[in-house]
């Protein structure tokens, strides 16, 4: 949001920004040119400085050590950041976030669960979220955020913390 605020500022875009939306044009009144720009200029440093949930670190760490395999599966792709991986990677790293394997580049999260025999997903995206309950019947767990409050779906468990997922897949 700090990003795309300057953006709109120093662009002379007025308009109120919408944090409740998942769209850029509906978010911050961009067309496809000025989300493209705004990519260009600002999403390695949003990436770099973006903070992990509240005790994600920790509950990951014990997701691991209960013996689970943690994959990320990022939509971070390279059309504007050089090499996503090492980006991600190091973010994570930097966070101290344990995992066994990484990928980046994944328009479709529900072909990289299904290549990966994932057995539990858990995302912010409601597009994601239905993708892979619709094609994999797995369980899945939609993180509340501003962009999906108005989203129900009772196949889809919403939850509010990383605490509350680590409770949910301990059921």
């Amino acid at each position: 949001m700090k990003y795309a605020k300057k953006y709109n500022e120093i662009n002379g875009i007025e308009y109120v920004v919408n944090e409740n939306e998942w769209d850029f044009d509906k978010a911050f009144g961009w067309d496809e040119q000025d989300a493209d720009k705004f990519m260009n200029e600002y999403i390695h440093q949003v990436f770099a400085e973006a903070e992990p949930k509240k005790d994600a670190a920790e509950v990951i760490k014990r997701l691991k050590k209960d013996g689970n395999n943690i994959m990320i599966i990022t939509a971070r792709h390279n059309n504007h950041v050089k090499d996503v991986y090492s980006v991600s990677k190091n973010w994570l790293e930097k966070h101290d976030i344990p995992y066994d394997k990484l990928v980046v580049n994944s328009a479709d999260k529900a072909e990289k669960c299904r290549e990966n025999n994932i057995d539990i997903f858990i995302d912010d995206s409601i597009n994601n979220c239905e993708n892979v309950l619709h094609n994999l019947r797995i369980p899945v767990y939609l993180f509340d955020s501003p962009y999906n409050q108005n989203y129900e779906d009772t196949h889809i468990k919403r939850v509010f913390s990383w605490k509350a997922v680590y409770e949910e897949m301990k059921k």
